[in-house]
């Protein structure tokens, strides 16, 4: 049977032994030593050299961790089949009690990346997520599953302007399995998905997963400072939908109905 991880690739990043799949990372991320290697989605080779030019360049500070991009022989942050190599960072996912330090480390981190001009492939790229995030700011797409499509306008419904806020690169996904916790360490930052957005967009999808769709209510003392913190939150759940609707179905969204409440309470209380 051949490995999970071709030979090929190993000896491109000089990864050790053999590659051990890490949970989660969509079953495509592997660990081999202190490398971990990850096959691409085709669709988001150029979001992967992005995030490579990207995570090369930005200094650390006292409340982020990054992970860093490796270069095959050739001197490209690819294999010609689509694999990239990182440096591994300490860390597991992050927990209600670490709220605090995942808020210090995201907003950091998009202050170091805050001068980043946008990417121009950005405006051209049209995966579902990107439908979904227009969606979420602006018209609902037009083919959204019947059986979730009144739950997704009356969320709609309840979003009003957004003002003072400024669009800028983001990690439009930093979640708890994208912010690595370690014991006497700052959080680690992992596999950006590039957004243009406000930063305060990107706090509000971490504390979506977070505190809203674990119950974790607790948590959102952490986040009451962000600027139209529960309007970008209601922004990040109907995104959400949208992403479930286009990837899993709405027979899923009951999955969802506890996160729904919660965000529908704090819009309304």
């Amino acid at each position: 049977m051949e490995p999970a991880v071709p030979q090929h690739v190993l000896d491109a990043f000089g990864a050790p032994g053999v590659a051990v799949r890490l949970a989660g990372g969509e079953e495509r991320t592997y660990r081999a030593g202190g490398i971990v290697l990850r096959r691409e989605n085709p669709g988001e080779i150029a979001d992967a050299e992005f995030a490579a030019d990207l995570f090369g360049g930005i200094e650390e500070s006292r409340d982020f961790r990054l992970p860093r991009p490796l270069r095959t022989p050739q001197g490209t942050w690819l294999t010609r089949d689509g694999w990239t190599g990182w440096t591994f960072v300490e860390g597991g996912a992050a927990g209600p009690a670490d709220a605090p330090a995942m808020v210090r480390a995201i907003e950091a981190f998009h202050r170091a990346i805050a001068g980043v001009p946008c990417p121009a492939y950005l405006c051209s790229r049209a995966l579902l997520y990107d439908r979904a995030d227009r969606g979420a700011f602006g018209d609902l797409p037009p083919d959204v599953d019947a059986r979730a499509r009144p739950v997704i306008e009356e969320l709609c419904a309840l979003r009003r302007p957004l003002t003072g806020l400024t669009d800028q690169l983001i990690h439009g996904d930093a979640n708890a399995a994208n912010v690595l916790i370690a014991p006497g360490l700052p959080p680690a930052i992992i596999d950006l998905a590039p957004y243009w957005r406000p930063p305060e967009f990107a706090l509000a999808v971490t504390a979506l997963w977070l505190c809203a769709y674990h119950g974790h209510v607790e948590a959102f003392a952490a986040f009451e400072h962000v600027r139209h913190f529960n309007q970008l939150l209601l922004r990040a759940l109907i995104r959400t939908l949208l992403v479930m609707d286009a990837f899993r179905g709405a027979e899923h969204l009951a999955e969802y109905q506890p996160s729904i409440d919660i965000v529908r309470r704090r819009l309304t209380r």
